[in-house]
């Protein structure tokens, strides 16, 4: 679908600098778009082809000697040095590592193209650092390609790949040749700037997309900055894909946790009318990979939540709605809880709206995770100030919206006039605004993005409260600061999406219900991680 964005957007475009958070969300959402990863890295790698033939021609008296490690940042050398076979003297590929255990599929495959080509490319394996006294023929007509670490080093340097850059740099000053570095010199953290135990000393760097920006305001090591395209889409900047979900999933459950420390959510919804809703947010946010998940809910509808399943913790409250009686009893719950969704199913009665902005301030002031959803939303409508916080994400519908934000209904009708109104709004409430729609809008006032992947079968009520479930169940596990919050949202939204896509294939198509989509959830994530 093609989707017109306001001219204002363009102030949420990553703007002149990424970290490498934002190329793995960039080159993960390319592939969401249909772009393999395999021919991102033939970009990239033909890219740096393209400046050592534009900077340092005439290549035919040149011998390349490109220096790979086992990664990414490595299958871009391999690809260089493939496009550079044709042009130069001659090429010689060094892989530091057993190649046995290079780590993707796109970078074995193009090591594996190399292998069949031995003619035009000479290769030597270093999986040692004593076997570096292969490197030789090295001298001032040469150039190095430095392709052995990209993104996101932290720490020291490994053994061999320390004695290969300290090799580089002693030839670089002892044969005075350039050193080109595939898109960050290696051991230079492209994030923050800072620098490993060892790093390489580049004479010319080629990275790819934007400029990185820990390599601002480094040309003693980076040198020459050349920032190239390498295919990757606008679409990947602005609408919510795997990346964003993949982002969250890289921080593993640590294998020496224990029960608690990989998530505690607490459900706060339901009313004698209504406890359905909260019943499903509780059950989406157990399978977001939480350890426990406490939904308090009014005793008429404790048996029922009870039954819905053994692996809640169910708290019953006094009365048949949630009021003001009940937030002594909550608060002791709030500080338990590492994140707090609100709202599901709990009604509009007067006692019942004093008692959701009573625990939105507690849980703000207590500095939790937020969520905050259905009839929550139209109660904090009168004091909005209440979730002026970062760690709080409300999850809206246009009506509800509306009734958030005092905006005409009439005037969220169109993608621009909800992007517009969702400007406004997160101007004046710094909080993570997921204002759900044929397409959903994610924005915090600093960024936006656009997430498309649903199904008109999602209409059916309770998908909202499914929604919401994850959103707490991710922001318990992955909220950590508030800068988290707004990758939180979108992931949320996407899951969301794509546990209602995987109901609709596989139970039933358009006839599904939204206790259907639970079972989904854990297989999105588990595909996703």
């Amino acid at each position: 679908m093609q989707i017109e964005f306001p001219a204002f957007m363009r102030a949420f475009a990553p703007g002149d600098t990424m970290t490498s958070e934002d190329m793995f969300v960039l080159d993960e959402n390319s592939e969401g778009l249909g772009i393999e990863k395999v021919k991102l890295m033939e970009n990239a790698g033909a890219a740096v082809a393209r400046v050592i033939a534009e900077h340092f021609s005439p290549l035919q008296e040149k011998t390349i000697h490109v220096f790979c490690g086992l990664g990414n940042n490595g299958g871009d050398g391999l690809v260089a040095a493939r496009h550079l076979g044709r042009a130069a003297r001659a090429v010689k590929v060094y892989i530091v590592g057993d190649p046995a255990l290079i780590g993707t599929a796109e970078a074995r495959s193009n090591w594996n193209a190399l292998v069949q080509a031995p003619f035009s490319i000479q290769i030597e394996v270093l999986k040692d650092s004593s076997q570096l006294d292969r490197v030789q023929g090295i001298d001032s007509k040469s150039i190095i390609v430095d392709a052995l670490l990209g993104a996101g080093i932290k720490g020291n340097v490994r053994e061999p790949v320390a004695a290969a850059i300290r090799k580089i740099n002693a030839l670089r000053e002892g044969a005075a040749c350039p050193v080109v570095a595939v898109d960050v010199p290696s051991g230079l953290n492209m994030d923050d700037g800072t620098t490993s135990d060892v790093f390489a000393m580049a004479t010319r760097s080629v990275t790819f997309h934007l400029q990185k920006k820990g390599m601002v305001n480094k040309k003693d090591i980076t040198g020459i900055v050349d920032v190239v395209p390498i295919g990757i889409p606008p679409e990947a900047e602005w609408l919510v894909g795997k990346g964003d979900v993949k982002l969250l999933l890289k921080n593993r459950r640590d294998p020496r946790s224990v029960k608690g420390m990989n998530g505690k959510v607490l459900v706060i919804g339901g009313s004698k009318q209504y406890s359905g809703a909260a019943i499903l947010s509780a059950l989406a946010a157990s399978r977001c990979g939480v350890d426990l998940v406490n939904l308090c809910i009014p005793e008429p509808t404790a048996l029922v939540a009870r039954m819905s399943s053994p692996d809640l913790i169910v708290t019953p409250l006094d009365g048949s709605s949630i009021t003001e009686r009940n937030v002594p009893e909550l608060e002791g719950r709030i500080r338990w809880a590492d994140a707090i969704l609100i709202g599901p199913g709990m009604g509009r009665e007067p006692g019942t709206e004093a008692a959701i902005a009573a625990v939105c301030r507690v849980a703000v002031e207590a500095r939790k995770r937020l969520v905050v959803d259905a009839d929550a939303l139209k109660a904090i409508a009168k004091d909005v100030l209440t979730i002026d916080d970062p760690n709080v994400i409300v999850t809206p519908h246009a009506g509800e919206f509306a009734i958030v934000s005092k905006t005409n209904a009439s005037n969220l009708t169109t993608l621009e006039q909800r992007l517009l109104a969702a400007r406004e709004f997160t101007r004046g409430v710094h909080c993570q605004l997921v204002l759900k729609g044929p397409e959903d809008v994610v924005m915090n006032g600093q960024r936006c993005k656009i997430n498309v992947t649903h199904t008109p079968a999602m209409t059916v009520g309770g998908t909202g409260d499914v929604l919401a479930g994850i959103a707490a169940g991710l922001a318990s596990r992955y909220g950590h600061d508030p800068g988290s919050m707004f990758t939180v949202a979108c992931a949320a939204i996407h899951v969301n999406g794509l546990a209602g896509m995987a109901s609709e294939q596989q139970m039933g198509g358009q006839f599904i219900t939204a206790s259907m989509m639970i079972d989904s959830i854990g297989t999105v994530l588990s595909r996703l991680s």
